[in-house]
């Protein structure tokens, strides 16, 4: 009897405290998002219920599709995802979502988030409703040309001044003709394409680029390709509101007048009004990197850059520090075995004295197609690299420092191929690299601070949906924010595009 009366005891004790009785399910209500949302603090408000009021966790995922989801990144601030308190009438939360963490610097039209309590027992999963992410950091490409390749772009940009301008080369009833247009509104519009004046009528005009003086006058090299040899030559010109495109004739920028040295591949600076254009030429039986200077009374003769007699010195770029006082000019070098990168650098006040070839690249494979920028006194140049090729194909390497000597820093080393270099300078510290990766092109900025270079996550730069391939990228600055032209074949044919980052 007493052992009957203690059952019926312990069976009051579990009843009245709610041993032996299901605990009820948490729910959850979510307020969907106003669209667009952007960055890595999207407020996801929601209601937390639970009948018996007991702390809860919750599982927060999100979907680009409504069909597949994954977990979502915890942002900063919020109410976080565990000991939350609830309610029989609801408890308001709020999670804090990294869009940027899981989505990257993208765009999405329909974004989902669902979320799941926990407490006792586990709850069903509460949807949203869709809503848009933007997070890219490019504003949309503008179609420069609608035909078109080897695109190069070059600012004017003062107080009262704003042009954009971008040349390229375009196949006309079988030749090759350079092409000048130019923005006045930020690049969100361009004129009409003008051809740019030939040097020899009917033969072949192409690889242009641009550079513009500080008194605003535009300076346009190109090769031209005629049945005898390649020269250099360059057109300059202004840009006025009423009358458009106004050209020079012609001048020619190589010294080769023999018809045998093949001056290809030119480049252009400028240091005030001062023109400077580097290139290629195997006036000695293999090609040297060769340059001459304009500083208002017209080309002379070229100075031969490069050290070496007997190996191949091609593909030459060139960059000013932001002062004006030191010019640096990077190769590709062929040394018998490979490609690597060299460079050398001159500060005098004709900028024709030149001192030891340096290398450049610390690898033991090939390095090429080098691009190049430069601070108020470090100088960057960015190219592409084998050395990893059995692993991870083509890196992105970027070289940096002064004439004392270069450091290196891996920009990217992701599986694949990464082609295309081009690098933009803000100052010392600050700079914006570009790359082709499957068939996208991609920026990163990258920042240096405490000794060591440190890049931002990898932002997408076109807005094609196609996957068609991309091609040649160019760069330049804008009032500090950094802009590029590329070839772009999303429409069946090359055409150029731009593109500007957001501020």
């Amino acid at each position: 009897m007493q052992r009957f009366g203690l059952v019926l005891f312990l069976f009051a004790i579990m009843v009245l405290f709610g041993c032996g009785r299901e605990h009820p399910i948490p729910r959850v209500e979510i307020t969907t998002p106003i669209s667009p949302q952007s960055g890595d603090m999207v407020i996801i408000s929601y209601i937390l219920y639970d009948l018996e009021g007991r702390p809860a966790t919750i599982e927060v995922e999100y979907s680009v599709d409504g069909l597949s989801w994954k977990a979502a990144t915890e942002g900063t601030g919020g109410d976080g995802k565990t000991s939350l308190v609830s309610a029989a009438r609801g408890k308001a939360h709020s999670f804090v979502w990294n869009s940027v963490a899981d989505l990257g610097y993208a765009d999405y039209n329909t974004v989902y988030i669902r979320i799941r309590p926990t407490t006792k027992r586990t709850g069903n999963w509460a949807r949203s409703g869709a809503f848009s992410v933007r997070n890219r950091k490019w504003n949309a490409n503008v179609v420069v040309s609608a035909n078109g390749y080897e695109p190069a772009v070059a600012v004017f940009k003062t107080m009262v001044d704003d042009k954009i301008y971008v040349v390229f080369s375009r196949d006309d009833s079988g030749d090759k003709n350079v092409y000048i247009t130019l923005s006045t509104d930020g690049g969100n519009s361009f004129e009409t394409p003008m051809k740019v004046p030939e040097a020899t009528t009917g033969a072949n005009q192409h690889r242009p680029d641009i550079a513009v003086t500080s008194d605003g006058k535009f300076y346009i090299v190109y090769q031209e390709d005629t049945s005898a040899d390649s020269n250099v030559w360059c057109v300059s010109g202004t840009y006025d509101m009423i009358k458009g495109f106004m050209f020079l004739s012609p001048v020619q920028v190589d010294d080769d007048t023999t018809g045998a040295y093949r001056s290809e591949r030119p480049k252009v600076v400028t240091a005030g009004t001062t023109v400077i254009v580097v290139w290629q030429n195997n006036n000695g039986g293999n090609f040297d990197v060769v340059m001459d200077v304009d500083s208002g009374s017209g080309f002379g003769t070229d100075t031969v850059v490069s050290d070496s007699t007997i190996t191949q010195e091609a593909e030459p770029v060139v960059t000013l520090n932001a002062g004006a006082t030191d010019l640096y000019i990077f190769w590709r070098h062929y040394n018998g075995t490979d490609f690597d990168i060299y460079c050398d650098h001159s500060t005098s006040a004709d900028w024709r004295t030149f001192g030891i070839d340096i290398k450049v690249d610390s690898g033991t494979g090939n390095s090429q197609k080098a691009s190049a920028s430069a601070g108020a006194s470090r100088f960057f140049a960015l190219f592409e690299d084998d050395r990893n090729t059995a692993t991870s194909g083509l890196d992105i390497i970027l070289r940096y420092g002064d004439v004392g000597g270069f450091s290196e820093k891996t920009v990217s080393a992701d599986t694949g191929d990464q082609t295309s270099p081009a690098i933009t300078a803000y100052d010392d510290d600050n700079i914006f690299v570009f790359y082709i990766q499957n068939n996208g092109l991609f920026c990163k900025k990258g920042v240096y601070s405490a000794s060591a270079w440190a890049f931002d996550s990898l932002e997408r730069v076109d807005d094609d949906g196609s996957n068609a391939a991309k091609s040649s990228p160019d760069t330049a600055l804008y009032g500090g924010v950094p802009l590029v032209v590329f070839v772009d074949n999303r429409s069946g044919t090359n055409a150029v595009y731009f593109a500007k980052r957001k501020p």
